[in-house]
């Protein structure tokens, strides 16, 4: 029981890292709209798309880490019986994070309209 717990309340933020991993190493090679980083700034142009992708990647990363921490000690910390549940409500939490902080992170590079800003 207390492995399985565990097991649950790490699994969200190993899964943002792996996906993370997966799209640092394997980004979308062109705009679509079933795969990668898909927002209206991201997919404005061919660099809108790559940076969009590459930070959202860097992101998940982060995020993921940060994800399995706070899981960990949530688990060390809270009855094992809610932990999991609280685990995946920060896990999601920082898993639509992402999203803000790469439109930001776009927002400071490039005007609306996907040019790079001076």
């Amino acid at each position: 029981m207390v492995k399985t717990t565990l097991f649950f309340n790490i699994i969200t933020g190993v899964s943002m890292v792996i996906v993370g991993i997966i799209l640092k190493i394997f980004p979308p090679k062109k705009i679509n709209f079933i795969s990668g980083y898909r927002t209206y700034l991201s997919m404005k142009n061919k660099e809108t798309w790559e940076e969009g992708n590459r930070y959202s990647a860097k992101m998940l990363i982060v995020l993921g880490v940060i994800s399995i921490i706070i899981s960990f000690v949530i688990y060390k910390t809270v009855n094992p019986k809610i932990s999991a549940i609280i685990s995946t409500i920060v896990s999601l939490v920082l898993i639509i994070l992402a999203i803000p902080l790469t439109e930001l992170h776009l927002k400071k590079l490039f005007d609306k309209d996907g040019n790079r800003k001076v």
